[in-house]
């Protein structure tokens, strides 16, 4: 059973937040151990498991980026197993912005670093063009579907080299 299926809601890259949490909250009631304590051990353990279950099925929908790659998964785009497959001509965009970045870890300048966040902050938002109405469809091509695959691995790439950007602010 998904996460979706476990909340009786259809598979979707931006389900409705608001009925998530509503569900959470409902199924803590319901699955939470401590309201199980006459139960048989075997009940207990079943509430325990759903309990958790519930747990990590409202962490993953809640957040944007893990319920991305969840649903990718669900509709076998990708395998939980798969490395990062960033497309190469991204890379090769991106080959310029990584040179500046180890200029900026070498010697650190304020106006470089925030120019080059700027420019991430661009790719972000054409990326995020990209995919403008994909997510927000009920049914996907496999051709939409390996777009937004790419958005995924794409934005992933991107996150990672803000995080590296934010520690080198800190530490200077």
């Amino acid at each position: 059973m998904n996460y979706f299926e476990f909340y009786n809601i259809p598979v979707s890259f931006n389900p409705n937040q608001v009925e998530i949490k509503k569900l959470f909250y409902e199924y803590s009631k319901t699955y939470h151990p401590d309201f199980h304590t006459d139960s048989s051990e075997l009940t207990k353990e079943e509430r325990l498991q759903k309990s958790a279950f519930n747990n990590e099925a409202y962490k993953t929908l809640k957040n944007f980026d893990k319920r991305l790659k969840y649903v990718l998964e669900i509709k076998e785009v990708i395998k939980p197993t798969d490395k990062d497959n960033i497309p190469q001509d991204f890379l090769i965009e991106m080959m310029d912005i990584n040179e500046r970045i180890m200029e900026v870890q070498f010697d650190f300048n304020e106006k470089q670093h925030e120019q080059i966040l700027g420019e991430i902050k661009q790719f972000e938002d054409q990326l995020t063009d990209s995919v403008d109405g994909l997510l927000d469809k009920s049914e996907h091509s496999p051709e939409e579907l390996n777009t937004v695959k790419s958005y995924y691995y794409k934005r992933k790439y991107l996150k990672r080299i803000q995080e590296n950007l934010e520690k080198l602010s800190t530490q200077n």
